[in-house]
């Protein structure tokens, strides 16, 4: 498979559009080898990582975390160096799917929400909408039959055709109609509904209203450990719940506020945690845990896509950095 088909791929599920200004998703480093047979899929792009990977025949790894949020030269001494000069000497890509994944609800980041079988889910910090176009055709009976497998409805009036289509997709549905029965005429209109919303955060209800223990028990079968920072209170009955994987203190506030009862995020500082302290319980996870289970289902998720074109996906387990340890 050639890179840039695997990059294609990546980008389906994890598109370069959602990326923060402020991140740096993408390519990090171009590799020379132009035939991928085998891509490893990991949470962070450390030395120790990429050493794995290479022992593994990787030609592609995909990690969450980019090398770096700020450009730097690397120094003879430190992992930046040590990362990229296993990568470069062997000519393997390294791509990274950050806030490009973070940011997308239909994706691996609500796994969590998933496990616990959350409804009426909703992004908690909305960046990004995606609108539908209704497509007017006032003779597209002479482009029948029609066959736009992006379209997300196609409808016949007599001689009037319409489609409803996403704004993003509709260049390229009338270019392969055109390639297909050559130019035509037709009117578009942006429409409310149906609308895609994209961002950071999950929030929704339970099927069930539980106590905390129960949440407790399930949180801790699900994440494979129960060595939390609680912040605030449990309340005696939880409904509604809120996470962000990664670094979401900044969240707590908007999740309190859309009436969550429990808020599960990583990397509250000691400031944020007195000022959120009274709004619900917070539990900080730690950043570690919820992103490696994100890019673990994302791994299993691609698996069948990438068997098909011949590529053997491997998932690179990682170990949390920060550990704790009882006296």
């Amino acid at each position: 498979m050639k890179p840039e088909h695997v990059i294609a791929r990546i980008q389906k599920d994890a598109p370069l559009w959602l990326a923060s200004s402020w991140d740096h998703s993408g390519i990090q480093v171009r590799g020379n080898r132009q035939c991928i047979n085998r891509m490893a899929v990991a949470l962070d792009p450390t030395a120790a990582t990429i050493g794995k990977a290479l022992d593994q025949g990787a030609d592609f790894i995909l990690t969450h975390h980019p090398l770096g949020l700020t450009p730097r030269f690397p120094a003879a001494n430190d992992e930046l160096y040590a990362t990229m000069s296993l990568l470069m000497s062997q000519g393997v890509w390294l791509y990274a799917a950050h806030t490009t994944l973070d940011a997308q609800p239909e994706g691996p980041s609500r796994w969590l929400a998933r496990e616990l079988g959350m409804i009426n889910e909703a992004v908690l910090e909305p960046t990004a909408k995606k609108t539908a176009l209704l497509v007017r055709i006032p003779h597209g009976r002479d482009l029948c039959p029609i066959a736009c497998p992006e379209a997300l409805t196609v409808m016949e009036q007599g001689d009037l055709v319409e489609l409803v289509v996403w704004k993003d997709q509709w260049p390229r549905t009338r270019q392969q109609l055109e390639s297909s029965h050559g130019s035509f005429d037709y009117h578009a209109l942006t429409l409310e509904e149906p609308a895609q919303v994209y961002g950071f955060g999950c929030i929704g209800d339970l099927q069930e209203p539980v106590g905390w223990p129960d949440l407790q028990a399930r949180l801790a079968r699900l994440l494979g450990t129960a060595c939390w920072t609680h912040i605030g209170a449990a309340p005696e009955a939880i409904s509604r719940v809120a996470y962000c994987p990664g670094s979401g203190a900044s969240l707590a506030t908007r999740a309190f506020g859309a009436g969550a009862h429990v808020y599960i995020t990583g990397d509250i500082k000691y400031h944020q945690a007195l000022d959120t302290q009274h709004l619900g319980l917070t539990l900080d996870v730690g950043h570690h845990v919820l992103e490696e289970n994100m890019m673990r289902v994302w791994h299993e998720t691609m698996q069948q896509d990438f068997a098909a074109q011949g590529v053997e996906l491997v998932f690179i387990p990682s170990r949390d950095p920060l550990r704790i340890q009882c006296a």
